[in-house]
């Protein structure tokens, strides 16, 4: 799929903003080999987002896919569960992976997950682990337990800590910086528009920190991140950038992307729509 021009190509209504199927690209690439990634979404009648299926191109590779789904109880609007299933390859060598998330909330973030990871071509249980996180003021703790999978039993591995001081501006979470124990990032400063996030609507699994079992989450903020500075342990700083462009009521139709932490995975997404 080729560039679009959005101008006249808009194919959203004013009241519709659902996300349906963004599209990733690298509009370097010629027709056919520009569309990098693709994803859908689907919902359920209390317009809760029960699916999120993604087809990833890998140059050399047969293409990956995850699924995402989700699960509810009663009229709950955060996911009790969801099930993450990832078919990818290294070269010719195919693996299929299923895990199984459990999530616990404390005034609409979560404050624990438990996870399970089983092989589907071996069958293999993998073990598991649980994440929990205490929030006071400013400060998260997170705890964390890795278990293997012995006799039938989950046998405690291993325990990590990691302390972060968090700041948070309209909802938003904007920094974090690692006091003490492992984390993902050692610092992250996160800058963002005053729109809206289709995937924060949509994606309910708000975390206290920017530390997440799958989910980036300064994607998945109320606003859309703009400029995300951090640091990995042993790495230097990276910076990444996004630039929107948006419709009459805020929502982005697409943003350009960029990065200085290695070849960027894409340079352009753009945004489809439904109404529910």
């Amino acid at each position: 799929q080729r560039e679009v021009d959005w101008s006249t190509n808009n194919p959203t209504t004013p009241d519709s903003s659902y996300l349906i199927r963004p599209y990733a690209f690298d509009t370097t690439l010629g027709p056919g080999t520009d569309t990098l990634q693709w994803l859908s979404f689907q919902y359920d009648a209390q317009k809760r987002l029960t699916t999120m299926f993604s087809r990833f191109k890998t140059v050399g590779s047969p293409e990956d896919t995850t699924i995402f789904t989700f699960s509810y109880q009663g009229n709950d609007t955060l996911p009790y569960k969801y099930v993450y299933e990832e078919k990818y390859h290294f070269g010719p060598v195919r693996n299929h992976r299923q895990t199984t998330v459990f999530n616990l909330y404390l005034n609409g973030f979560i404050s624990q997950d438990s996870s399970i990871f089983i092989d589907m071509i071996s069958g293999i249980n993998s073990g598991a682990e649980v994440n929990k996180f205490q929030v006071s003021g400013g400060t998260v703790n997170r705890y964390e337990s890795n278990y293997d999978f012995i006799g039938g039993n989950y046998v405690l591995n291993s325990r990590d800590t990691g302390v972060y001081t968090v700041t948070q501006t309209l909802g938003n979470i904007t920094s974090q910086t690692l006091v003490s124990g492992n984390g993902a990032y050692e610092s992250a400063q996160v800058t963002y528009d005053n729109k809206f996030n289709p995937l924060g609507k949509i994606i309910k699994l708000r975390y206290p920190v920017f530390e997440s079992t799958y989910f980036e989450v300064w994607s998945t903020q109320l606003s859309n991140a703009q400029q995300v500075q951090f640091k990995e342990p042993f790495n230097p700083i990276y910076q990444d950038t996004y630039t929107y462009q948006y419709r009459a009521d805020g929502y982005p139709v697409s943003h350009t992307y960029s990065t200085n932490a290695g070849t960027a995975s894409y340079n352009k997404a753009k945004y489809f729509y439904t109404t529910l």
